[in-house]
């Protein structure tokens, strides 16, 4: 879900990365973001999904995502942490204007927080046992 709205099919599930019609999709899906700074932060969000999900294939999303909602928990994170003090709360300039790094690592946390706390769909207890 991205600005939102919500997309006809399940882009991800249904198509690979190597489907011509998997980037048409993300294109389309991106064209509707008017500010670049925006499409800029929601493209670094994919790529920081991607990679953890592949290094923690434990984890994955029991319900859709929802683009807007990992953004805004990144900013509340990094707001709190970088700039209290501003009274504007809706104002992402600071966080647009940071660092790759410093972005990617907020995303990071906002989405490892989504998962640890209602991500997790039906974990494996097989492997756990102990008999």
């Amino acid at each position: 879900r991205v600005l939102q709205g919500t997309q006809d099919q399940p882009t991800l599930s249904e198509l690979t990365i190597y489907d011509l019609n998997f980037a048409l999709q993300v294109e389309m899906l991106l064209s509707h973001v008017s500010l670049p700074e925006y499409r800029h932060v929601m493209i670094e969000l994919l790529m920081v999904i991607d990679v953890i999900l592949k290094r923690n294939p434990e984890f994955s999303f029991s319900e859709k995502v929802d683009l807007d909602v990992l953004i805004e928990d990144a900013f509340k994170i990094f707001k709190s942490e970088q700039h209290p003090q501003e009274s504007d709360a809706k104002n992402m300039t600071s966080f647009y204007d940071s660092p790759s790094s410093v972005t990617s690592c907020y995303l990071s946390r906002g989405i490892m927080t989504r998962l640890l706390t209602s991500g997790i769909e039906n974990p494996s207890t097989e492997e756990c046992c102990i008999s």
